[in-house]
């Protein structure tokens, strides 16, 4: 089935996957042309493969193939609310058998926030079906290693006055889905800002991304980089029935160590990468460090190793597009 494309791309068309356990995925794709390879496009939270629609398209152009799904619990793929449907896993080999339905015996790894954890364990699971890595915003997240948010909390409120992940408490809270879909256009001007220093008080510290939420504060002009059409699609998208209850799912799988029962006895410092790795980090980001996920990811690569720290936020395949697609192009090319 197929239909217009949200890629931005016209020469894209959405299509749709169905796993043999009844998942359904929604994802866009070009095949790549000269024997380029194809870049699999991971987004993160609270995204859609829509925020990748510039990389897309100066990928697609330049021949390479292109494939973008939403992650489960985003944009029109299946929103399952039950947290135990997000254990990682499994979910990595729908992705696989995805690439398996569109004849892709290996692909080049592309992922943002949420997506650079799920494509951490894509290569641990699966490794021969990556060509190389590729971390935005978010470095590489071994598996086994069990993420300590009231650890990293206490030392950011210590070394930064802030609590780096307090948002983290209310992703998993019980009414996290009915509050943020009740103020859900506040929801995005907080989350797609163009002042990256706001995700201090309104959402990185424990307690601030509620109070923001409901304060009455609804809107925010655009940034500059991100588009009206972008915004209405997304909220489009999050404010059908079940879309953030299930959003939120990828906080819970880890707060409740839904991936325990894979991960338990792992080494993390086993878990090496013996592929080219590409990080790109923000200077701005408030929450999840530029240098951070630079250092971090470089500890455990066993190939060629590139960091790169643009000037901006979060977002930086929508605010720093055309540097961001640059570097991709650069590491594909690269042998």
């Amino acid at each position: 089935m197929t239909s217009l494309s949200d890629s931005g791309d016209p020469a894209a068309l959405t299509k749709y996957f169905t796993t043999t356990t009844g998942t359904s995925y929604a994802y866009d794709y070009v095949p790549a042309t000269g024997g380029r390879s194809t870049l699999l496009l991971l987004h993160g939270f609270p995204s859609t493969r829509a925020d990748w629609h510039r990389q897309f398209q100066t990928l697609s152009r330049a021949g390479y193939g292109v494939l973008a799904p939403d992650m489960l619990g985003f944009g029109a793929s299946d929103r399952p609310t039950d947290v135990n449907a997000f254990r990682t896993k499994p979910l990595t080999d729908d992705i696989i058998a995805l690439l398996d339905a569109e004849n892709l015996k290996t692909v080049v790894g592309v992922a943002h926030d949420y997506g650079s954890d799920f494509l951490s364990r894509l290569y641990f699971y699966h490794q021969d079906r990556l060509e190389k890595l590729a971390f935005l915003s978010v470095g590489y997240a071994p598996v086994g290693f069990r993420l300590d948010v009231d650890a990293i909390n206490a030392a950011s409120l210590a070394d930064l006055g802030y609590t780096q992940f307090g948002y983290w408490y209310f992703m998993n809270s019980y009414d996290a889905g009915p509050v943020i879909t009740e103020n859900l256009e506040s929801f995005y001007s907080t989350i797609y800002t163009s002042d990256a220093a706001s995700w201090i008080p309104n959402f990185a510290h424990i307690g601030g991304l509620r109070n923001r939420l409901t304060s009455g504060i609804s809107t925010e002009p655009l940034a500059g980089w991100d588009s009206q059409a972008h915004k209405d699609n997304w909220m489009r998208l999050f404010s059908r029935p079940g879309a953030i209850e299930s959003a939120v799912g990828i906080y819970r799988r880890l707060m409740r160590g839904v991936n325990a029962v894979d991960e338990a006895g792992v080494n993390p410092m086993n878990a090496t990468i013996h592929v080219p790795v590409l990080v790109i980090g923000g200077s701005q980001d408030k929450v999840t460090f530029a240098e951070a996920a630079v250092n971090n990811t470089r500890t455990f690569a066993r190939d060629k190793f590139r960091g790169v720290v643009l000037d901006g936020g979060h977002w930086l395949q929508m605010e720093k597009a055309d540097e961001v697609s640059s570097e991709l192009l650069d590491f594909v090319n690269t042998a």
